[in-house]
């Protein structure tokens, strides 16, 4: 049994295998009893201490898993056994789950002897498997694999607890420092809620002469698509792109614009989806914008919208609560797109969309090659906590370095939301099952698993197709998906003039519930002050507070821009089975004053973006027989 796990495990942890090999049994067995729990099940003591319960260890590893797990796992997620035992628990881990499970025996003498009577080969053979006896191996193991958005669930017997407890603390801590952060990054994202909300009213000033991309769905069926990234490799193949750019569709994302433009390359479409700073680049290449034609996400930064490009065309997310709000406004409803965390996967998503095949990247590196971090050959500026400096502001500058895998079988330096990327263009690849089908020219940077990696030069070989005239496609489309699109805008205008209504009443709600807020908070500075004199000032404003939330829930810009300030209320808020104490009405009412002043301050934002698409409309698309 021993020889048939060793085998397996040599592929995964070598050195684990090779350590085991050097303990011999005999050395080990006497720190070993065997017994059986009461419910007949054998059991092993290690220095006297039994590794699972005595009384039914079965048992005992499902009320640890129903305890510990209070979500659905998904493959992604982390179960950290800590402590094999003769494997009860790992065992119920694995059945019980698709995530993956690290298992982290700190007692080598006990994987020798358990290796030796029980077999994991299996278990051990399963991608998602890893067993280790290094704390420091774990943590690497767990920072590489761990992102946000992840959750890393430790799993242990009580046993395990009492033998190891410095061990258990230090791993607690270690797990809880790595998650919190790769989570910075999704709180920054968390944040960007009021952006995206303003950014998708403002846009709205410019879907008069725009269309969604869903107009483009199959219009360029088996025609080469060429996404152009910016990392360093783009370098290399910059003169291929520019000799062979009418094989494809060409689609550059937003960051390598510049770059094609200053090799005097015009692309097909330029695609943005970032929510501010993307002024930066188009900066010094505004007269070019005429002849390039414009893909943006709707909550992009509006600020890059307004400029002139050839066309314009909106990406609409499934992910998007605005968006869908948008889309249920026409007769016949549009197709919403997958949402992304990079450009460079929307781009993928609009490339599939137009029907292109094959679908290749150039400059797709998502790691430091030849220690750069962009094809123009800027370098990474780290500091001693591995924080990357992007020149942005500090809200959108918080990037930090990690190892990925290298298309060479070692770790290359990136960033953490490289680290994403590449997971959610391996996650398309096997959900979409199209292994090999997307071919990337990026040969020294990080590997992404079931892409297809080939040198430019053979791809370019391999393709012959005929050069496509892209702008009169587009100037047809615009023009057959006018009368459609014109009904959409003008149910658009209607229901503008409805949310700019009912946000204006919420907003004056909401300053007469934070001035009332503000004179009860004053009275709960009173060490003296009366429940029941409370309850009597609380009882004036109840009903408009209650009122007010529901109406702040129900209005799709607000309860999208308010997203974490809702979160913290329903977090803070306290509901007392017993009458209320003076503590919990003075929390209660200042997590009502955090929630409506922040509420005010959004509404009368909103408000004011909602006057100017408005007046926009009231000029280019609302009828004659609609009152502004």
């Amino acid at each position: 049994m021993f020889q048939k796990n060793i085998e397996v495990l040599k592929f995964k942890n070598p050195d684990l295998a090779a350590k085991l090999e050097n303990l011999s049994l005999e050395d080990v067995s006497d720190n070993f009893s065997v017994f059986e729990a009461e419910s007949n099940d054998l059991i092993i003591g290690y220095k006297d201490i039994p590794l699972n319960s005595p009384v039914d260890p079965i048992q005992e590893a499902r009320q640890i898993w129903n305890k510990s797990i209070k979500t659905e796992p998904v493959k992604n997620d982390i179960h950290l056994v800590f402590g094999i035992g003769l494997g009860y628990l790992f065992k119920r881990t694995y059945i019980s789950s698709p995530a993956k499970v690290f298992v982290f025996e700190p007692n080598i003498e006990v994987l020798r002897f358990v290796f030796e009577y029980i077999d994991f080969s299996q278990e051990l053979a399963a991608k998602r498997v890893y067993f280790t006896d290094n704390f420091d191996i774990l943590m690497d193991k767990i920072q590489k694999e761990y992102l946000s958005g992840d959750k890393v669930e430790p799993l242990f017997v009580d046993s395990y607890a009492l033998l190891n407890q410095k061990i258990l603390m230090d791993l607690t801590s270690e797990i809880i420092k790595i998650c919190q952060l790769r989570n910075m990054d999704q709180n920054t994202i968390f944040n960007r809620c009021k952006d995206w909300t303003i950014n998708n009213i403002t846009n709205m000033k410019f879907f008069p002469k725009a269309r969604p991309v869903s107009i483009l769905q199959d219009k360029f069926k088996e025609k080469p698509a060429l996404i152009v990234c910016s990392g360093p490799s783009l370098e290399k193949n910059i003169q291929n792109i520019k000799e062979n750019k009418n094989k494809y569709i060409l689609i550059c994302i937003s960051n390598a614009l510049k770059y094609l433009i200053k090799e005097d390359i015009i692309p097909d479409f330029v695609v943005f989806s970032d929510s501010k700073h993307l002024e930066q680049h188009i900066d010094g290449i505004e007269d070019k914008l005429k002849d390039i034609n414009l893909i943006t996400c709707s909550k992009a930064d509006f600020n890059l919208t307004r400029n002139t490009f050839k066309r314009k065309l909106f990406y609409f997310s499934n992910t998007d609560v605005i968006a869908e709000w948008f889309n249920s406004l026409a007769p016949e409803h549009f197709e919403l797109y997958k949402s992304a965390g990079s450009v460079s996967i929307i781009s993928y998503f609009i490339a599939k969309k137009m029907g292109c095949a094959p679908i290749v990247y150039a400059g797709l590196d998502l790691a430091f090659v030849d220690d750069k971090l962009y094809a123009d050959g800027k370098k990474p500026d780290v500091n001693s906590q591995g924080d990357i400096n992007l020149g942005y502001a500090p809200a959108y500058n918080c990037k930090k370095t990690m190892q990925v895998k290298g298309r060479n079988g070692k770790d290359i330096l990136s960033r953490d939301d490289y680290a994403l990327f590449i997971r959610q263009l391996e996650d398309i690849i096997e959900e979409e099952n199209i292994q090999n089908k997307i071919i990337n020219t990026s040969l020294n940077g990080a590997l992404i698993k079931g892409m297809k990696y080939t040198e430019f030069d053979k791809i370019n070989n391999e393709i012959s197709g005929k050069s496509i005239d892209v702008n009169a496609i587009l100037s047809e489309l615009f023009e057959q998906n006018s009368e459609d699109w014109n009904i959409l805008l003008n149910n658009l205008a209607k229901s503008l003039i409805e949310q700019h209504q009912e946000i204006k009443l919420i907003k004056n709600n909401c300053q007469k519930i934070v001035k009332a807020l503000n004179q009860i908070n004053k009275n709960l500075q009173d060490d003296d002050i009366q429940i029941i004199f409370l309850d009597s000032l609380i009882k004036g404003i109840q009903k408009n507070i209650s009122q007010t939330r529901g109406d702040i829930l129900k209005n799709v810009f607000l309860s999208n821009s308010l997203q974490k300030e809702i979160l913290d209320y329903t977090n803070n808020y306290k509901l007392d089975v017993l009458p209320s104490s003076v503590e919990t009405i003075k929390n209660n009412m200042q997590t009502e004053y955090n929630l409506f002043n922040i509420a005010l301050m959004t509404s009368s934002a909103i408000e004011k973006n909602l006057n100017g698409v408005i007046d926009k409309y009231k000029r280019k698309v609302i009828k004659d027989e609609c009152v502004v």
